[in-house]
């Protein structure tokens, strides 16, 4: 299977346009929510939402990393699925099953066991969904895995705005979900049947499926991190706010997380390729990938903040005028999740990309630590002064192992690593205080917002050229260097 370029290109841009539109989609049913429902229906909502992310990212059970790498004909791997299927969905059931009598147990909200027991009839299609999806990406067929996502979810949105329209049904999030998974189904079944009836004729048979539950104990591990990491802070809310503020709590937050899911995928393909190349164990070629690094937060930072100095705006436009109290929540979200792209998602992506995922995964594991304890520890305090520690915690995280990391992998030192690191993202941070402040202090109209947005943005982007520049004179330099030795 061998793919040009510009083929190689067009997947990558199909696969992101795909990204934005499924996340203008879940924004679109977010504002409508939070513009139906009153505070305390939209607090079981968004406990709805906060469970059925959490159930969709464990069904997937690491099938589609075993799918991509496992090597052998693609009948072969969907033998050695469908041996395991039964086993998976049981597996599933059981899990499912036992969450949702715990929950009941504690006495956490009834709408979280509830919609547990509700989606529990979708498994079979939740674990097959995640089979043909990893089918679809080890052909890079992306093109039709992408538009069955997007129309899946146009589906699964449009039934979850119509039936909380029409009916007032709080169960709208999990009847919307059974529809996306249903419509997503029917349409990667459309273009891998032949794949499909391999896998399900083979269910009764026995095939050596050791590597499929390697491949599972590792995904499980993994997305448990990623759901403590992402979800931790609503877990803590849920459990210990009322039903109103939860509500509140979640919306504003999905504010971030949606534009992050898009931001996110878009610089890390275009980093990663670069520090596979180019690495700081290559004195030579170091300072190249330094100057990733220093791009990469700027872009990461840029994004939260600029969503931090127009938290007015946007949380006007997309949640609706009621919420607008609420829009300094806003920035402290939009802070503390750049705090945390600062601390874990360039360190991620070059760990990644140089053959190191262990690494990464005991960095965020240590992230996600830290964040559990500080956020239990003062989730007592009221949810402003959780969010200013955990954003003060990720913070002193990132410095300290950026402090670390380079003067450990690329030899610099500690007045190096602030020059050429720390310093840019000091002044980015300062720089929005500045203009915030100054939004808020000369209570200028909420569009002047998108003044001091491109003002915030115009300056990052001179602050990367000049770094850009110092590491053609590096270069430079050096080959010069290396000329005159000769």
């Amino acid at each position: 299977m061998n793919f040009g370029v510009l083929q190689l290109a067009r997947k990558g841009v199909v696969q992101l346009l795909a990204a934005g539109m499924m996340g203008v989609l879940t924004l679109a049913q977010i504002a409508f929510l939070s513009r139906h429902f009153g505070y305390r229906q939209l607090g079981i909502v968004s406990t709805q939402l906060l469970v059925v992310s959490i159930f969709t990212t464990f069904c997937d059970f690491g099938w589609e990393g075993f799918i991509i790498q496992e090597r052998g004909t693609r009948r072969r791997v969907a033998l050695i699925l469908g041996s395991a299927l039964p086993r998976m969905i049981g597996f599933a059931a059981v899990v499912d099953l036992v969450i949702a009598l715990a929950l009941r147990k504690l006495g956490v909200a009834e709408a979280a066991w509830v919609t547990l027991l509700l989606v529990a009839p979708a498994l079979p299609f939740v674990v097959l969904v995640g089979a043909l999806q990893g089918f679809a990406v080890r052909a890079l067929d992306i093109e039709r895995l992408a538009i069955s996502e997007v129309f899946s979810k146009l589906v699964g949105v449009a039934v979850t705005v119509g039936t909380a329209w029409y009916f007032d049904s709080l169960n709208c999030v999990v009847i919307g979900f059974i529809c996306t998974i249903g419509a997503k189904f029917v349409l990667m079944s459309s273009f891998q049947l032949d794949t499909l009836k391999v896998i399900l004729v083979s269910v009764t048979r026995r095939a050596r499926a050791t590597r499929l539950y390697y491949y599972m104990g590792t995904q499980l591990t993994g997305q448990l991190f990623n759901i403590l990491g992402g979800k931790a802070d609503e877990l803590i809310v849920a459990s210990t706010m009322s039903l109103e503020i939860f509500g509140i709590y979640a919306s504003i937050k999905q504010l971030v997380v949606q534009g992050t899911s898009f931001a996110s995928l878009l610089i890390r393909r275009f980093t990663m390729p670069y520090f596979s190349r180019d690495r700081l164990s290559d004195r030579p070629r170091a300072d190249k990938t330094i100057s990733v690094f220093v791009w990469s937060n700027a872009a990461y930072i840029a994004f939260f903040l600029t969503l931090a100095i127009g938290s007015r705006l946007v949380t006007q436009f997309v949640l609706g005028p009621r919420f607008l109290v609420h829009a300094d929540m806003l920035i402290q979200f939009a802070v503390l999740w750049s705090f945390q792209t600062f601390a874990g998602a360039t360190m991620s992506a070059y760990q990644q990309s140089t053959g190191s995922p262990f690494k990464a995964l005991a960095w965020m594991s240590i992230q996600v630590i830290v964040q559990l304890a500080v956020m239990w520890a003062t989730i007592s305090l009221g949810l402003e002064k959780m969010l200013s520690w955990a954003s003060v915690s990720y913070a002193a995280m990132a410095l300290s192992y950026h402090l670390w990391f380079f003067r450990e992998e690329a030899g610099l030192t500690t007045a190096q690593v602030f020059r050429r690191i720390l310093s840019p993202v000091l002044f980015y941070y300062a720089l929005a205080a500045a203009i915030i402040w100054a939004l808020r202090s000369l209570l200028l109209p909420n569009v002047f917002e998108i003044v001091g947005a491109a003002i915030f943005v115009g300056a990052v982007a001179v602050f990367s050229l000049r770094e850009r520049n110092s590491a053609l004179m590096i270069v430079h330099g050096a080959s010069g260097s290396g000329l005159r030795q000769r």
